[in-house]
């Protein structure tokens, strides 16, 4: 996926970027971070892969989207409410320190957008483009890439009681539909699906003192025969 996605980067180059420089290596090894389940490569590359099917000659749209996409979820932390924020910060950051000769004015656009990300606001062009690649299988996915989605958010907020998590996710669900009207069917069986679902919960008993490779062994081969290890 890292050959392809720079591929990508390096056809659809509209600001002559240097994508074999190591800032942009840097950029997708975050994406490959083992607390990711859906916010990953794949994700990412079936965000870039819609835009240029779009836009197959290229130009500066099409740009701004796919580095949109490539720094939209650079710093992804399910724990806060900062990670588009964070993002930003890191977006600027490289900006700044590799020189890269990207517009002002579009810098702005692209940290636009990515902080629309937070609660898909459509305040420009770029923003609402942007949520269609971003969230295209929420908006139009099937019933199995729904259930699909739904699994890897889980396994990325392994962090929340069962209770937290359905209350949230429903919350996100319910706001969702009102924005795309569009995609409440697809919100609404993804509530009930939360509602009825029972996941397997393992519970891995011990001292771990200190949690060695041992116990790290035990751990993934739990987490290959439940949904959840506390």
């Amino acid at each position: 996926l890292s050959e392809r996605l720079k591929e990508i980067f390096t056809a659809y180059n509209y600001y002559n970027l240097d994508f074999s420089a190591s800032w942009f290596d840097k950029a997708l090894a975050t994406y490959i971070q083992p607390h990711r389940f859906f916010h990953t490569l794949e994700h990412l590359c079936s965000i870039c892969s819609q835009i240029i099917k779009e836009f197959p000659d290229g130009g500066e749209l099409s740009a701004k989207l796919l580095l949109t996409a490539l720094f939209h979820d650079l710093i992804w932390y399910p724990q806060g409410n900062d990670s588009e924020d964070m993002s930003v910060a890191a977006f600027e950051f490289i900006v700044d320190n590799y020189f890269l000769p990207i517009p002002e004015t579009v810098q702005e656009e692209i940290k636009q957008a990515i902080m629309s990300t937070k609660d898909q606001s459509n305040c420009s062009e770029l923003c609402s483009r942007f949520h269609e690649y971003d969230c295209q299988v929420i908006l139009s996915g099937s019933a199995v890439e729904l259930l699909a989605y739904e699994f890897q958010i889980f396994r990325e907020y392994q962090y929340l009681n069962l209770a937290e998590y359905r209350k949230g996710r429903s919350d996100f669900f319910q706001r969702f539909a009102k924005k795309f009207p569009q995609c409440r069917e697809n919100m609404d069986f993804l509530i009930e699906y939360l509602e009825k679902r029972r996941p397997r919960i393992g519970i891995y008993a011990g001292t771990f003192n200190p949690f060695h490779i041992g116990h790290l062994s035990i751990l993934e081969k739990a987490e290959l025969m439940f949904d959840k290890i506390i």
